[in-house]
C-alpha cells in the first residue's frame, strides 16, 4: 500500500487535531507551525505527479461498511493529482500569509483549527474513489467554511457585508449549500439502488446502471440532482447568492476557501464524473445525458456574464473579487458542458482545468493583495481608497498583475486558459454560449481595471487624507504577507508564458481518467487536431473576438477611472436607462430580494399566518370545549355534588361529630379528666400533711436533726455488723 497518498489528506487533520490541544499553550511558535502540516502535504502531492507523468492510476481501498459494499479508498489520477497540488501549494502560501496576518486576533487557535480542517476535508473529497467518502469530505469542507465565515461570529459592525453580519452571512452559506448538497444526496442514492455502489472506478467499470435509470425515466432527474451539489458548492445560478456574503470572514479565508480551493469543489466533482458520461451519451447512446451537458453549459454561460456584470458596481473590495470567482467558475462550467457536447470531450475538459489552475493562482493573489490593502488603509471600500500606488508599489505590481490575469490579457495565464473555454464552446457550434461567454470578457476587463484605478490611481479619498492626518502612516505591508502573492503573481507570467504547451500536455494527461482506465476509449480522447477548415477559423477567430471584447471593455474604464476624464456618477445622472441600469446591478438583478422575500421574509409571513390562523381556530374551538365542559360540570356538580357527595358529606359530619361527642363525654371526661382530678387530690393531700411537719419552731426543727442523725448512726452500726457477719 502506499503510504503518501493517504498521508496527503491526513497531516492537515492532525493538525486539526493538534491546534486545539496545544495551540494555545506554545503561543506564537504555533503559528509558524501550522503552515507545516499543508506543507507535508503539498511534498505528498508533489510526488504523486510523477505516476501521471508515468501513465499510472493509483486505486487502494481497506474494507470500512462491508455490507454495502463501502470501502475507503484512494484515487490517484491526473485530476485528482492536479486538484490536490493546486489545493496545498495554494494553501500553503496562503498559511504563510496567515502569520502575519492573523497574528493579533484573540480567536487565531479556532482559525488554525478549521484551516487545517478545510484543508484536510477538501483533500479527502478530491482523493476518494468513491461517493460516500468523497460526501463526508464534502461535508466537512461545508463545516469549515461555515465557521471560518463567521469567525467574527459577535458581529461587531465593521465585519458587516452590507446589511449583513457575519453571523447571518455564514448561515446563508450553509443553508444555500446544504440545500445542493440534500438534492445532490438523493442522487447519489438513486444510482445507488440501481448500481449497487458508489465507487467511481466500478461505476464506470459497468453502466448498466444508466440504462436502468434511462429505462425507469429517472436519468436526467437522478443528474440534475447531483449538479446541484457543485452549483451550490460552487456558487453558481441559482444557488450563487451566498458567495458574496462571505466575504465576512478574514482575507486569507476569502483567499483559500472562496477563491482557490472549497468553489472549485462542484467544478472538480462535474469533471470526476464526466467521462462516465460522455461515455454513455457518445458510446451508449442515452440521450438524456446530452440535455444535461446542455444545461451545465447555460448555466455557466449565464452565471458568468451575471456575476460579471454585478462586480461593475461592486464597492466593496473584496465583493469585487467574489463576484468575479463565480464568473470565472461559470466559465469552467461552460468549459465542463460544451466538452460532453463535443466528441472530443477532452477538449473542453482540458480548458476548464487549465482555467481552474490559473484561476486558482490569479484569484489567491488578488484577495491576499486585497488584504493587505485593507490592512494598511483600514477600509474595505474601493471608493475610499485611490492613489496607493505610491505608498504600496509592490502591493500594486502584484494586484494589477493579477487584474489582468483575470481579464485575459495576453500573454498572462488567464488569457490562454479563458480562450481555450471560448474555443471549445465555438466549437461546440452552441452560439448563445458564446455570445455570453465573449461578453463577460469585455466586462470582466470593466471591473478589472475599475478596481485597480479606483484603488491605486487619482486623488486620495477623504478617507486616506482623514487617517493620515490623524497620523495613520499607509506602507507596504510585512514580507511575511507580500513575499506569498508576489510568489503568485510569479506563477501567473510563468504559465501565462508555457500557456500554449500547458494546454497540449493537459489534454494528454487528462485522457487518462476511470473511463480510460477500466475501457478501451482513447480513439475518443486523443486529439485529432484542428484539421478542418472550421477548426482552423475558430482558432483564429476566438482570440481575436476576445482581444476586441477586452478593448471594448477595457478602454472607458481606462478613460474612466485610470485616467478620470469622466466620472462616473455624472454619465449614470445623464441618462435615466443607465440609472435604471446601475440599479438594477446594484440591486443584484433583485435575485437576492426576490430569494428573502420568497424563501426568508415570504416564509415567515407564511408561518406567522398559520400560526395566527391556528391560534384562532384553537381559542375559537378552545371556547367552544370551555363551555361545553363548564355546562357539563354544573350538572354534574347538581347531580353529583349536592345529591351524593354532599349527601355522603353530611352523613360524615354527622358520624364524627357523634364519635368526637362520645369520645368526649368517656374518654375525656371521665377517665382522662378524672385521673388528673384525683391525681391533684394526692397531691394536695400529701402536701397538707407535709406542711403540718414544717411548724417553722426551731426547737422542733433541732429535735428532728437530732433523730435524723441517729437514724444514721443505726443504719450505719447496722451496716457495720452485717458486714462483719
Amino acid at each position: 500500500m502506499s503510504i503518501i497518498p493517504w498521508l496527503c489528506w491526513i497531516a492537515p487533520f492532525i493538525g486539526f487535531i493538534v491546534t486545539p490541544l496545544i495551540g494555545k499553550k506554545i503561543g506564537r511558535v504555533r503559528d509558524y507551525i501550522e503552515p507545516v502540516f499543508t506543507l507535508i502535504s503539498a511534498f505528498c502531492a508533489t510526488t504523486l505527479i510523477s505516476a501521471i507523468i508515468d501513465g499510472k492510476v493509483i486505486h487502494e481501498e481497506i474494507p470500512w461498511i462491508e455490507e454495502l459494499g463501502i470501502n475507503i479508498g484512494i484515487l490517484i489520477d491526473p485530476l485528482s493529482v492536479i486538484m490536490a497540488n493546486v489545493v496545498t501549494w495554494i494553501g500553503f502560501l496562503i498559511m504563510v500569509y496567515s502569520i502575519e496576518y492573523m497574528k493579533d486576533d484573540p480567536s487565531v487557535n479556532r482559525f488554525w483549527t478549521m484551516m487545517n480542517l478545510f484543508v484536510g476535508g477538501m483533500l479527502l473529497l478530491i482523493l476518494s474513489d468513491n461517493f460516500v467518502q468523497m460526501f463526508i469530505g464534502w461535508e466537512l469542507v461545508g463545516v469549515a467554511s461555515f465557521s471560518l465565515i463567521g469567525f467574527y461570529y459577535r458581529d461587531e459592525r465593521e465585519y458587516w457585508i452590507e446589511n449583513y453580519p457575519p453571523s447571518h452571512c455564514s448561515m446563508k452559506a450553509f443553508v444555500i449549500t446544504k440545500i445542493g448538497d440534500l438534492l445532490m444526496l438523493i442522487g447519489a442514492l438513486i444510482i445507488y439502488t440501481h448500481s449497487g455502489t458508489l465507487n467511481f472506478v466500478k461505476l464506470a467499470e459497468d453502466l448498466s446502471w444508466v440504462g436502468s435509470l434511462a429505462r425507469s425515466g429517472l436519468l436526467l432527474p437522478t443528474l440534475l440532482f447531483l449538479l446541484c451539489g457543485p452549483l451550490g458548492k460552487s456558487a453558481q445560478f441559482p444557488f450563487h447568492e451566498w458567495l458574496p456574503e462571505a466575504m465576512a470572514g478574514p482575507t486569507p479565508v476569502s483567499a483559500l476557501i472562496h477563491a482557490a480551493t472549497m468553489v472549485k469543489a462542484g467544478v472538480y466533482f462535474i469533471a470526476r464524473i464526466l467521462p462516465i458520461l460522455h461515455y454513455a451519451y457518445w458510446e451508449l447512446g442515452y440521450a438524456d445525458i446530452l440535455l444535461f451537458f446542455y444545461i451545465v453549459a447555460f448555466i455557466g454561460a449565464f452565471t458568468t456574464f451575471l456575476a460579471g456584470s454585478q462586480a461593475i458596481v461592486a464597492k466593496e473590495l473584496k465583493k469585487i473579487l467574489a463576484y468575479s470567482t463565480i464568473s470565472q467558475i461559470g466559465y469552467m462550467m461552460l468549459g465542463l458542458g460544451v466538452a460532453g457536447l463535443l466528441e472530443e470531450y477532452i477538449v473542453g475538459l482540458a480548458a476548464a482545468i487549465f482555467h481552474l489552475i490559473s484561476h486558482a493562482v490569479f484569484k489567491a493573489l488578488l484577495f491576499l493583495s486585497a488584504g493587505a490593502v485593507i490592512h494598511s488603509v483600514e477600509t474595505k471600500y474601493v471608493t475610499e481608497m485611490g492613489g496607493l500606488r505610491r505608498y504600496m508599489r509592490i502591493t500594486f505590481y502584484c494586484m494589477l498583475i493579477g487584474a489582468m490575469a483575470l481579464a485575459g490579457l495576453p500573454p498572462l495565464s488567464g488569457f490562454w486558459s479563458k480562450d481555450a473555454i471560448l474555443l471549445s464552446t465555438a466549437l461546440s457550434g452552441r452560439a448563445l454560449l458564446l455570445l455570453l461567454g465573449l461578453a463577460t470578457a469585455g466586462v470582466t476587463m470593466f471591473y478589472s481595471l475599475r478596481m485597480i484605478g479606483l484603488i491605486f490611481f487619482g486623488e486620495e479619498s477623504e478617507h486616506i487624507k482623514e487617517i493620515k492626518s490623524e497620523g495613520h502612516h499607509i506602507h507596504e505591508v510585512n514580507p511575511i504577507m507580500w513575499i506569498p502573492y508576489c510568489v503568485m503573481s510569479i506563477l501567473t507570467i510563468i504559465i501565462g508564458i508555457i500557456g500554449p504547451f500547458l494546454e497540449g500536455e493537459l489534454h494528454n494527461i487528462l485522457a487518462l481518467n476511470v473511463v480510460s482506465y477500466t475501457h478501451s476509449y482513447t480513439e475518443l480522447v486523443v486529439i485529432r487536431g484542428a484539421t478542418e477548415l472550421e477548426g482552423e477559423l475558430w482558432h483564429i477567430l476566438v482570440p481575436l473576438l476576445s482581444i476586441i471584447m477586452l478593448i471594448v471593455g477595457g478602454v472607458p474604464s481606462y478613460i474612466i477611472y485610470i485616467d478620470n476624464r469622466l466620472r462616473p456618477e455624472q454619465i449614470v445622472e445623464s441618462s435615466a436607462l443607465l440609472k435604471a441600469i446601475y440599479k438594477f446591478l446594484v440591486m443584484r438583478w433583485y435575485i437576492n430580494p426576490v430569494y428573502y422575500a420568497v424563501f426568508v421574509d415570504g416564509l415567515i409571513n407564511v408561518s406567522t399566518n398559520i400560526y395566527n390562523y391556528l391560534e384562532r381556530s384553537l381559542n375559537g374551538f378552545n371556547s367552544v370545549f370551555v363551555k361545553f365542559f363548564t355546562s357539563l360540570a354544573l350538572l354534574m356538580f347538581s347531580d353529583i355534588e349536592q345529591r351524593i357527595l354532599e349527601g355522603f358529606n353530611a352523613s360524615l359530619v354527622q358520624f364524627f361529630k357523634g364519635s368526637s361527642s362520645a369520645l368526649f363525654s368517656y374518654m375525656e371526661l371521665i377517665t382522662l379528666e378524672g385521673f388528673n382530678m384525683n391525681l391533684a387530690r394526692f397531691f394536695r393531700t400529701s402536701s397538707q400533711l407535709l406542711r403540718r411537719i414544717q411548724t417553722g419552731i426551731l426547737s422542733y426543727n433541732i429535735i428532728e436533726i437530732v433523730i435524723g442523725m441517729l437514724i444514721l448512726i443505726l443504719f450505719t452500726i447496722f451496716g457495720l455488723l452485717m458486714g462483719g457477719a
